[in-house]
């Protein structure tokens, strides 16, 4: 289950980066192809208005011969117009940038003029023509000649408008297209790249992401199971003996006393259990109130060895408390049940003749409630686990079932509420040297 919600929280995130990649090249190269296009075109129509200006500047082409022919004329003008090279050739305009190139054709399409000698063969200058004769107005066009793409402007000035010929400005498109092209690969590759990476991580992200859940559904998962498990014994004594209360109605009370007493002990191990497990899983939601009081844990200590010496001295163990004042903000009730829980623990597991300690102090901002005693300590394996849910200590730590009871809930719950008062609850044990359970909380000011 959790593999394929990892597998498709995976492809989600790729789908996203994908869905990203894409949006982030088509607008870059959008953005890119609008910019260089828009730097080509005006650096066209700005030519162009700069060869207007110089045609106006210059004057008319001597004796009104048309604008491009290229006739000696020994002593003519020609060779004091700025606008005409040697031979009376028209020259292109000097203030053309480099990258800007000028062709004159006529009315019907003609090349009468290309000072730079562009290979032009190919394009279809009579349709340019025909184009800005129907509107007389500028047009940009794409064309595509021997030497690559190319972009002209179409117009005519005063001088050529007289000679009947018709202007072209043009400028390669190669550059233009060579960064596109390099734009198109750098987004390709580097989006392949980038979505590989993608998966790859978003399956590492999922996983990291599905693994506090994995657990919590284990744990939750086991919890039900072992809550099932605890429960199933209860049950069945209660149920064994009330059947035999019922092949045995003659009898009195008195005589079936056994069963009535089984049941009634078996009654309250199940609501000992029940309720436990209605305190985990208040905490598990975050419903679980906690009171907030100052608390000594001083008092808490002499409480609970006041409660427990009774069951102290029926086992032959001496409590014994060493309290010092350590004021705490919490709930007293609550934190009662921790030290019951703890001192309880320890009961359970020390033999008769030992001891069992309760102290509490403040140390710095610290306030420490702790309950050692000198049963058979705790292995590191169990150390680890002592206060999952039902978890029940190695033989080593164990007696006999009857005589420890219990439900494996007590250093869970004990655990939680340490947790929701901001502390922390641990275990410093040595196997054969006892065992001590440490409370640290915030100490009140």
């Amino acid at each position: 289950m959790f593999r394929a919600a990892r597998l498709r929280l995976a492809a989600f995130y790729a789908g996203s980066v994908a869905v990203l990649l894409v949006v982030l090249g088509v607008s870059a190269y959008v953005l890119l192809s609008n910019s260089l296009d828009d730097e080509i075109d005006d650096s066209l129509r700005a030519s162009a208005a700069q060869v207007e200006a110089d045609a106006l500047a210059s004057g008319p082409a001597p004796r009104n011969e048309p604008y491009g022919q290229d006739r000696p004329d020994p002593g003519g003008p020609r060779d004091d117009n700025p606008a005409y090279g040697d031979g009376g050739k028209p020259k292109e305009p000097r203030s053309l940038p480099s990258n800007v190139f000028l062709v004159a054709t006529s009315a019907g399409g003609e090349v009468v003029l290309n000072p730079r000698d562009i290979d032009l063969d190919g394009v279809n200058f009579a349709n340019l023509c025909q184009r800005y004769e129907a509107d007389r107005e500028q047009k940009l066009t794409d064309v595509t000649g021997p030497e690559g793409r190319l972009r002209l402007i179409t117009f005519q000035t005063p001088q050529s408008l007289g000679d009947g010929q018709v202007l072209h400005l043009g400028r390669s498109l190669e550059a233009r297209d060579n960064q596109l092209a390099t734009l198109r690969d750098v987004m390709l590759w580097g989006g392949l790249a980038g979505l590989v990476a993608s998966s790859l991580g978003g399956f590492w992200l999922a996983g990291r992401t599905l693994d506090p859940i994995r657990r919590s559904f284990d744990s939750q998962r086991r919890f039900i199971s072992d809550a099932s498990h605890e429960l199933r014994t209860p049950i069945a004594v209660v149920r064994a003996n009330a059947e035999l209360l019922a092949r045995h109605r003659e009898a009195s009370v008195d005589e079936n006393m056994d069963q009535v007493e089984a049941i009634t002990s078996e009654s309250e191990h199940m609501t000992g259990l029940v309720d436990d497990l209605l305190t985990l899983a208040r905490a598990d939601e975050g419903r679980l109130a906690i009171a907030e009081e100052a608390v000594d844990l001083a008092d808490i200590a002499a409480d609970v060895a006041r409660d427990l010496a009774v069951v102290a001295a029926a086992r032959e163990i001496d409590l014994v408390v060493n309290a010092a004042p350590a004021l705490v903000e919490g709930d007293r009730a609550r934190l009662r049940q921790v030290a019951m829980a703890l001192v309880d623990n320890a009961l359970k597991y020390t033999p008769a003749g030992g001891t069992v300690t309760v102290r509490s102090r403040r140390v710095g901002r610290r306030a420490e409630l702790m309950v050692t005693d000198t049963g058979p300590g705790i292995s590191k394996e169990d150390q680890g686990r002592i206060f999952d849910r039902f978890y029940r200590t190695a033989a080593a730590r164990s007696r006999d079932e009857e005589s420890v009871g219990g439900t494996g809930l007590g250093l869970a719950i004990a655990k939680t509420l340490i947790a929701m008062h901001g502390g922390q609850l641990g275990v410093d044990s040595t196997p054969g040297k006892g065992a001590t359970f440490w409370v640290r909380l915030p100490a009140l000011q």
